[in-house]
């Protein structure tokens, strides 16, 4: 004997099902005569195909609170199929199962078939991985969607079916990315608006597509003109949307030794140009931009950029970078590194040059 909990997502509106409804199902030997009944609500509500559903039920209904549930009890070994919002899920009724089905994303077959039609594009997958997404550094992969389906609801995906309903989920969380982009003036002067002193740019090319852009929030430049150190470090990182692109970063370090971001740019590549219009933008909002140090990656877009933006300017290396250097070439690097390091924190002149004799 076992029983089967199955949360459909469906009300009893009418004549139809349209909210949550529970499925309590008993296993059991015995048949108490309310078969036909109960059939006929299932035929006339849920579409059932009467060939599918050829069982012996024994079931009441019960309403309250505008959810319905029935209690069925069943022969074992079994199929019992629900129709909900013209999806089918079959249900194998031999074991215990605690299934949580949200609305429109029932199972389309049992589990020995797999339907990849294009009609069937994986939205209502998508739809039901879509809070799984909202978690920041939560990263899911297609091949994860195909296990966590089969093993939590049943439902047999093909990889190329779950990298859809991936992208599916990840419009309803985030959006469409191209969208975003005709969005992007209006973030801008709503951020203006919203934070004095800020400062957004954005470049189009020839066809009025964007390009480049830069946000530089009014309280970050105004306390790096005041308290700040004039120690800026710059660097990029791709992004990995389907938009492609880098991101361009400018950020010191403050009282307390932590991070404080400066400035923020958006290019399609990291190039002379776009390092370039980046930091034209950011000269413009320093007060003393002749004072400042500049430490970039070890990039020629940055240094050809530094050169022609900030030629006055004092510019330094990474020291880690320098350091990732030495490690691919020197032999000995465990002895280099370790006088490395203690020159590159030496704060005597003393102390440096005992490191370099």
């Amino acid at each position: 004997m076992s029983w089967l909990l199955v949360q459909c997502g469906e009300h009893w509106k009418g004549n139809r099902f349209t909210g949550p409804i529970s499925f309590s199902v008993r296993l059991t030997k015995k048949d108490n005569g309310a078969y036909n009944e109960l059939m006929e609500t299932i035929y006339e509500r849920t579409e059932v195909s009467r060939e599918k559903a050829e069982l012996k039920l024994t079931s009441h209904v019960k309403t309250e609170d505008d959810t319905v549930t029935l209690s069925i009890m069943s022969d074992d070994d079994v199929e019992f199929v629900i129709i909900q919002m013209e999806k089918a899920a079959i249900i194998h009724l031999d074991h215990r199962l605690h299934l949580d089905l949200h609305q429109q994303a029932m199972t389309r077959s049992d589990s020995s078939k797999t339907s990849d039609t294009e009609d069937e594009i994986g939205d209502d997958d998508g739809d039901l991985l879509a809070s799984k997404f909202g978690c920041p550094g939560h990263r899911i992969r297609p091949k994860d969607i195909v296990s966590d389906m089969r093993e939590q609801h049943g439902i047999h995906l093909s990889y190329n079916k779950a990298y859809r309903s991936k992208e599916h989920a990840l419009n309803q969380v985030f959006g469409d990315p191209w969208e975003s982009f005709q969005r992007l003036p209006v973030y801008f002067y709503v951020l203006e608006q919203s934070n004095p002193g800020t400062v957004t740019k954005f470049r189009t090319d020839s066809k009025n597509r964007f390009k480049y852009g830069c946000m530089v929030i009014g309280a970050s430049i105004e306390e790096f003109n005041s308290v700040i150190r004039p120690v800026i470090c710059i660097d990029a990182t791709h992004l990995k949307a389907r938009t492609m692109g880098v991101l361009l970063v400018a950020v010191c370090k403050d009282e307390n030794e932590m991070i404080y971001p400066l400035a923020f740019g958006f290019a399609n590549t990291e190039c002379t140009e776009s390092w370039t219009w980046f930091l034209k933008k950011l000269r413009k909002l320093i007060q003393y931009p002749d004072r400042v140090m500049l430490v970039p990656d070890r990039h020629n877009g940055i240094f050809n950029a530094m050169e022609a933006i900030f030629p006055d300017a004092a510019h330094g290396i990474c020291a880690y970078h320098l350091a990732q250097n030495l490690k691919r070439f020197c032999k000995q690097r465990d002895d280099v590194i370790w006088l490395y390091y203690h020159a590159t924190y030496a704060y005597r002149i003393e102390q440096f040059d005992l490191c370099n004799g």
